[in-house]
């Protein structure tokens, strides 16, 4: 068991501090006698930290269905780079080139009919004009024809209607980006609005969880260092030896989840 150098007794505790007294009294007399001054003033040290971040998209948009049916066709996949508007799948009702079909014989057979009124009009304008035929009749004829034109009009307009759903199966993408997850398989089956895929802008930041004592010291505007991926924190003791990009703080979240 090793000895404590201190000493023991009141005694020998006077004459250390008389010896350390008179050591230190020449040191200061010493630096009296030197001239000028020393000036203590404070200033700002940087304290860099290096912290992880995470590269993600500053929004997430959904390409939705129009329509259900199908997913006959899908182009992409998981990274896949696209434009706005670009066709990413494709989904088929099979019954809408059933109903276009049968709007397209509904109105050859009132196109028909509406030749036939036309007929008839001639004919009673011509007993009209003759003497031979009465008013009714030809006020018959032109209200036939009348009722068949609205007919044919009426039957193109619902064949718009199906021909525009049968074109919005095509899901196209609502925003220029990366896919970041596909949602559907060929052949599955989907209903109107449900999500095909998920895709992200092409507008990114680099986001930082920090724990929350340092919410108090952030604040929008603030310069971060950026390095690459792997950088060593001693890389942060000279920044200017080290391959770092600028940037700045661009939002400050008001929301503290697990401390950070």
């Amino acid at each position: 068991m090793p000895r404590s150098l201190l000493p023991r007794s009141p005694a020998r505790k006077a004459l250390l501090a008389a010896a350390l007294l008179a050591a230190l009294l020449p040191l200061s007399a010493a630096a009296a006698a030197e001239p000028g001054t020393l000036t203590v003033q404070p200033r700002p040290v940087e304290d860099l930290k290096a912290v992880f971040a995470t590269v993600e998209s500053v929004r997430e948009t959904l390409a939705r269905t129009r329509i259900g049916g199908t997913v006959a066709d899908l182009t992409v996949t998981e990274g896949d780079k696209v434009t706005v508007g670009q066709v990413i799948a494709t989904v088929r009702d099979p019954k809408l080139p059933l109903q276009l079909a049968a709007l397209d014989a509904r109105i050859q057979a009132l196109t028909a009919q509406q030749h036939q009124a036309e007929l008839e009009l001639g004919r009673a304008r011509q007993l009209r004009s003759s003497g031979t035929g009465t008013q009714q009749r030809l006020d018959d004829a032109q209200a036939a024809l009348d009722v068949a034109r609205a007919q044919i009009a009426a039957m193109e307009a619902e064949r718009s209607v199906v021909a525009q759903q049968l074109r919005e199966g095509e899901v196209l993408a609502p925003a220029a980006g990366r896919i970041l997850q596909v949602k559907v398989i060929a052949g599955a089956v989907v209903m109107p609005g449900e999500p095909v895929a998920s895709i992200a802008t092409d507008t990114y930041i680099l986001r930082l969880r920090l724990p929350e004592r340092h919410a108090r010291f952030l604040k929008e505007g603030d310069p971060v260092l950026v390095g690459q991926r792997g950088l060593a924190p001693v890389a942060l003791a000279d920044p200017g030896a080290t391959a770092l990009a600028r940037g700045a703080v661009r939002q400050v979240y008001p929301e503290m989840a697990g401390g950070r």
